[in-house]
């Protein structure tokens, strides 16, 4: 599966969710030892090359830290898992069920899990796909909206409410057979100023998602009303979301006997395996970057320089703009007239 990082950033522009949003784990031909010094070491300038030819871009070396938290992330959670799953099979095998001590390794792992998104700064989501922008998103349904009872039946205008009260709320035309791709499109413009997307799940269905962080505000605001047709008009209704769930989450309840000690290991296992993929993924992309920012060294000067330039005013109008620019200031600080002139002279 090829990743270009250019293609890494972009997140709209697909109507299927992560088809273009989210680098997923690919199949890894074994788990094998965690061999990541060789895409965590430093990125040494191209030998052979002389100094004034390496460039940087922001948006790659972004791209490759996030990616290398990930993987420094990923390789404490497979470890936990590891040493659980050792700890499953002795039991097992020695008939000797211990409970306090699985719940014990097991809280290990849960407790890596809720740091998921601090440790990987927001690189990894629920299902350990890799978002290189560090906007890892809660994928999620809401009942009754199905894309048949959207697009087909009566027509009708719904009302959504995902800011709170006091808000004005963003309206979506559906029904009369609306196609497919005008419903998608109407949802996304009107929900998308809240941060909420609508795509098509890998089955096909209407899903939605928002921003990790948001998640648990939206859970408890997000309402919608209508003509009294899907929805009763006046007051807004609560929609009911419901969360896809994450990949370590409804893990089997602890018991004590040989039974339950297999369906936890074999949940295990399984786990283990998708982590071992999402691994295979995120090095994947780190070594995509690396040729990328070993590409800019043979980058002609001009080209370099207004690519530089782009990125580095687009990072200026972020929302975190300001902090980019409070973290270059005092490197410039230092910087006086005569100094420019004087590199600029050795050219």
């Amino acid at each position: 599966m090829s990743l270009p990082i250019s293609s890494l950033d972009k997140g709209r522009g697909s109507a299927r969710y992560r088809a273009d949003q989210a680098v997923s784990p690919r199949p890894a031909a074994g788990i094998g030892p965690l061999d990541t010094e060789a895409a965590k070491a430093p990125l040494a300038a191209p030998r052979n090359r002389e100094p004034a030819t390496w460039r940087y871009s922001a948006q790659l070396n972004d791209q490759l830290t996030s990616a290398q938290r990930s993987l420094d992330y990923l390789d404490d959670l497979y470890l936990r898992m590891q040493a659980m799953k050792g700890e499953l099979g002795r039991q097992l095998s020695e008939r000797e069920i211990d409970p306090s001590d699985m719940e014990a390794m097991a809280e290990r792992v849960r407790e890596a899990w809720r740091e998921r998104g601090a440790k990987s700064g927001g690189s990894l989501d629920n299902q350990l796909h890799l978002r290189l922008n560090g906007d890892a998103r809660q994928p999620f349904t809401v009942r009754g909206f199905e894309l048949a009872s959207l697009r087909e039946g009566k027509a009708e205008t719904l009302l959504f409410y995902a800011d709170g009260a006091g808000k004005p709320p963003a309206q979506v035309a559906v029904g009369d057979n609306r196609p497919l791709d005008t419903l998608l499109r109407d949802l996304n413009r009107a929900l998308m100023p809240s941060g909420v997307q609508a795509a098509l799940d890998d089955a096909g269905e209407l899903a939605f998602s928002v921003g990790e962080a948001a998640w648990p505000q939206l859970r408890e605001r997000f309402a919608a009303s209508g003509g009294g047709v899907r929805l009763p008009a006046g007051v807004p209704q609560r929609l009911r979301l419901d969360a896809q769930p994450g990949l370590l989450d409804g893990q089997p309840a602890p018991g004590s006997d040989h039974a339950s000690v297999r369906q936890r290991l074999q949940f295990l296992v399984q786990a283990m395996e998708q982590v071992a993929q999402a691994r295979a993924s995120v090095k994947a992309a780190i070594a995509e970057a690396r040729r990328s920012i070993e590409a800019l060294s043979r980058m002609n000067e001009e080209v370099w320089a207004r690519s530089f330039a782009g990125d580095f005013n687009a990072r200026l109008n972020r929302p975190d703009g300001e902090q980019v620019l409070f973290e270059v200031i005092p490197a410039l600080a230092g910087v006086s007239r005569h100094r420019v002139l004087s590199l600029l002279a050795l050219r």
